[in-house]
């Protein structure tokens, strides 16, 4: 009632009690009344029940923190993006794959992770925004200590619940060292194949 009086009205939530014992979240209005000199007379209040709001509103939560907690888990990078290539989430393993920590990357653009920059953000996006997913895409990145790594990622459109565009989304696996390999073994094959040209002459 003092804020009341002395802001005119004020809202606030608070638990009240029902005829039965249980109780109940409620967004209370208290208005105060004056008379013409400006003297408080009186107050009126208004109380809305809020139990459906308090429930969707934890509801809300634990399914936010659920999907969290999946990404977190996750062994594959995952980082997500606004419309203009801002970055606005990045997980874990995102985060020991290219050693930046969130504080340092969230609120950047995209390309500080590209090889190529701003340039390959430009194709990434327009990528996209023709299919509005990318499987398998190959792609190089920038570690924090300038090491260049080969990474597969599937890239998507984000979309609202009014299904408008929002942001970008990817989910990245390091293959560094699978294409190493890959170029080992070929090289090697390529060996044999001349190892046994040379024997047949």
């Amino acid at each position: 009632s003092a804020r009341a009086r002395a802001e005119g009205v004020c809202e606030l939530e608070m638990i009240r009690v029902k005829k039965d014992g249980s109780h109940f979240p409620v967004l209370t209005t208290v208005t105060a009344i004056n008379d013409p000199s400006g003297k408080t007379t009186g107050f009126v209040e208004i109380i809305r029940d809020i139990t459906l709001r308090k429930k969707l509103e934890r509801e809300l939560r634990e399914t936010k923190e659920y999907l969290e907690n999946i990404m977190e888990s996750s062994v594959d990078g995952i980082l997500t993006t606004d419309l203009k290539g801002v970055i606005t989430y990045q997980n874990r393993a995102m985060e020991e794959m290219l050693q930046y920590s969130r504080d340092e990357v969230l609120g950047a653009h995209i390309s500080i992770l590209y090889k190529r920059g701003m340039q390959q953000a430009r194709e990434v996006m327009d990528l996209l925004r023709r299919e509005e997913r990318a499987k398998n895409f190959e792609m190089e990145v920038l570690a924090k200590d300038g090491r260049t790594l080969i990474i597969l990622t599937s890239l998507f459109l984000l979309r609202n619940e009014e299904n408008s565009l929002i942001g970008t989304a990817g989910i990245f696996k390091d293959i560094t060292e699978q294409k190493l390999l890959e170029d080992r073994l070929k090289a090697a094959q390529a060996g044999l194949v001349e190892a046994s040209k040379m024997r047949a002459l």
